[in-house]
């Protein structure tokens, strides 16, 4: 994970995606980044039909009402958040014609940005939809981090971070390049991984990960913790709360498509159940073992 500079937001002008916003533009205040807004408007009608004898684009028509409540949108987001920002950022916004899954990744890698934000409201609403047909995508495929904001969370700082780990990949060595990105919150950061079977062998433990990257970590306060709990996802979110986490981070899972009809996705599983931002990493594709 690289310095946080260009964003990227998703937005459907819903009370999710302003609350998205909000945390957005709090978090880009903190790290001197700028933000992009872009809505995918859909055509679910002829491209042109005749009204009295004249042509009407429904192209046109749709590009012109979602502009005007895309920038409505966004003045109304600022307007919000306006009095605590210390340095507003930049905020650009964009309008495309086509299906959200299919563009997000194309406009990401496109452009360069270095993180995703994208809100959600659960298993039965947005994420559903994200998570189903398009998830190869987005959290999957996407060429950046994405950080997930359900409905209920609202940006306090970045003062503690559960990292999950799976004690087979690498992933963890990405908590150096992590907390460089939140260099600003310098948030403390609590390694957990739990072991759903007691026989399940693993390339690391938990010693092992704490010589492995503490000396990377010196200047931050970190902590280690191993849990047994045949309910992963849930035993996340538990430790989290209790341990009053800012966010959760996880690695993109190891899977591609045809691997997510016949695996369960532990990402997929906290994204659509925490109340907390969840930070989806890049996939490290080496292995320790």
């Amino acid at each position: 994970m690289k310095k946080i500079e260009k964003i990227l937001l998703p937005v459907d002008f819903g009370p999710t995606a302003e609350n998205a916003f909000t945390y957005a533009l709090l978090l880009a205040d903190s790290l001197g980044a700028s933000i992009d807004l872009v809505h995918c408007a859909y055509l679910t009608h002829p491209s042109t039909i005749a009204f009295e004898g004249y042509p009407i684009s429904y192209e046109a028509e749709t590009l012109e009402i979602n502009e005007k409540r895309l920038k409505e949108f966004v003045a109304d987001g600022l307007s919000r958040v306006l009095p605590q920002l210390k340095n507003a950022p930049v905020v650009n916004s964009e309008l495309e014609l086509g299906d959200l899954g299919v563009l997000i990744k194309t406009i990401a890698k496109d452009k360069g940005y270095d993180l995703i934000i994208m809100g959600t409201k659960g298993a039965h609403n947005f994420w559903r939809k994200l998570l189903g047909s398009n998830s190869v995508d987005v959290i999957y495929n996407a060429p950046c981090p994405v950080l997930v904001i359900p409905d209920e969370a609202s940006f306090q700082g970045i003062n503690r971070l559960c990292f999950a780990t799976d004690l087979d990949h690498i992933d963890a060595l990405a908590s150096n390049e992590l907390l460089s990105a939140l260099e600003p919150f310098h948030p403390a950061l609590d390694f957990v991984h739990v072991q759903d079977k007691p026989d399940r062998k693993h390339a690391m433990d938990m010693e092992f990960l704490r010589e492995l990257v503490s000396r990377r970590l010196a200047d931050f306060e970190t902590g280690f913790h191993l849990l047994n709990d045949p309910s992963v996802a849930a035993s996340i979110i538990d430790f989290a709360k209790m341990t009053e986490a800012s966010m959760i981070v996880m690695p993109r899972p190891h899977y591609n498509f045809l691997d997510l009809l016949f695996h369960k996705s532990y990402t997929r599983e906290v994204a659509h159940r925490t109340e907390l931002p969840l930070l989806v990493l890049n996939a490290r594709e080496k292995s320790i073992a």
